[in-house]
């Protein structure tokens, strides 16, 4: 049996652009490493401190974007995955 998962709330917002926010707090060098070091960028500018003190940006880069590696774990978790089913 397959789950479905009902979003149609979500469909008044589609195609709509998304108002600016604040963020209610702010990031540290800690969530910069942290997610890094979860979505297993190699980089050391992400999340090695006295590398990235030396490099031309004197500070912790966070990563420009999670998406490439999203991608690269939902193959890596379908890969692994113990059922039968193909699309999982």
């Amino acid at each position: 049996m397959t789950k479905i998962l009902d979003a149609s709330d979500l469909d008044q917002y589609m195609g709509k652009p998304i108002q600016p926010a604040r963020m209610k707090e702010a990031i540290h060098n800690n969530d910069i490493r942290r997610w890094a070091q979860g979505m297993h960028y190699a980089n050391r500018l992400h999340y090695a401190a006295d590398y990235a003190a030396e490099s031309r940006f004197t500070r912790l880069v966070a990563p420009q974007s999670p998406r490439p590696k999203l991608e690269h774990l939902l193959q890596l978790s379908a890969s692994a995955c113990c059922c039968s089913n193909a699309r999982c």
